[in-house]
């Protein structure tokens, strides 16, 4: 490089030592042009030629490290994912497993003329044995062990435990697990049960006792008395799945002689089941006294 501005310096100074003549400036003028020219070609050309330390990474290494970093997965559009191998197989996040519904059975309970009334809803288990109805003066009753009814119709959500105590009484229900146990138990609720209301002396029977038994494959024979008075009105035989049938919610017949003391009921039985019984005093287009209740089993 130095050697050519030494050769071009020299044919400069030839120029320059020309005749100062007037008709010699446009020449003097053009040579100066023309070793600017070369001078400055000559230099761009050398830098061109050097090494550049600009690196360019490749594009796809960047993509790469890119769709790598935790908080960029799944951001790359379709086209990217598609158009680059490294990146189709990044992995999308795990999607959350299904909520199972929880287990629970909810109760509440009210004191009414005839009981303690219990309710309740299940939600997430079968109760394909039925309900045991629990209940004792401490909190948290549980089976076996404290008082307990038998409710072995898994539809059934409603259960009215007679007692005229007068006294507070924690109930539980629990899902029943066909042997001696409970699959879950329900919130404990506390109910004040009704008094027992005396009544007045009437003419109407104070006490109703009930036998009963299974009569060929689909019948039952009741027979039954009474005490502290008489039935003028007739009698309501009351019969359902579960314990101590009542009138008018389960199924009933009449009978309207106030001196029978006897009664077939014939038909509507499934093998397999218990089923429960009890006579009712018809007393002013309702039930009086109860008898006790009687299961039969078919």
């Amino acid at each position: 490089m130095l050697s050519d501005i030494t050769k071009l310096s020299g044919n400069f100074l030839i120029f320059s030592n020309l005749p100062r003549m007037k008709k010699s400036r446009p020449i003097f003028i053009f040579s100066v042009l023309v070793v600017g020219a070369i001078l400055g070609g000559r230099w761009l050309w050398q830098e061109i030629k050097k090494p550049s330390e600009f690196k360019m990474e490749p594009v796809l290494e960047k993509k790469s490290e890119i769709a790598a970093a935790p908080e960029n997965k799944n951001m790359l559009s379709p086209a990217i994912q598609g158009d680059n191998p490294e990146i189709k197989n990044i992995s999308k996040p795990a999607e959350e497993p299904e909520k199972k519904e929880e287990k629970n059975v909810v109760l509440s309970g009210k004191k009414t003329d005839a009981g303690v009334e219990l309710s309740w809803t299940v939600s997430g288990v079968e109760a394909t044995n039925g309900f045991k109805a629990v209940r004792s003066v401490g909190f948290n009753p549980s089976y076996p062990g404290d008082d307990s009814k038998n409710i072995p119709d898994s539809s059934v959500k409603n259960y009215v435990w007679e007692t005229f105590s007068g006294k507070n009484y924690h109930f539980r229900i629990c899902v029943f697990d066909g042997k001696n146990g409970c699959l879950l138990y329900s919130n404990d609720v506390v109910v004040e049960a009704p008094k027992k209301v005396k009544k007045k002396e009437s003419d109407y029977a104070s006490g109703v006792t009930l036998k009963a038994e299974k009569d060929g494959d689909d019948d039952v024979n009741l027979v039954w008395e009474i005490s502290g008075g008489k039935a003028p009105e007739g009698f309501k035989i009351i019969r359902d799945i579960n314990e101590n049938p009542r009138y008018p919610e389960n199924a009933h017949q009449t009978v309207d002689d106030p001196n029978k003391r006897k009664y077939k009921w014939q038909g509507g039985h499934e093998a397999g089941k218990n089923y429960y019984f009890r006579v009712c005093v018809w007393e002013k287009e309702k039930c009086g006294t109860y008898s006790n209740s009687v299961a039969v089993n078919f």
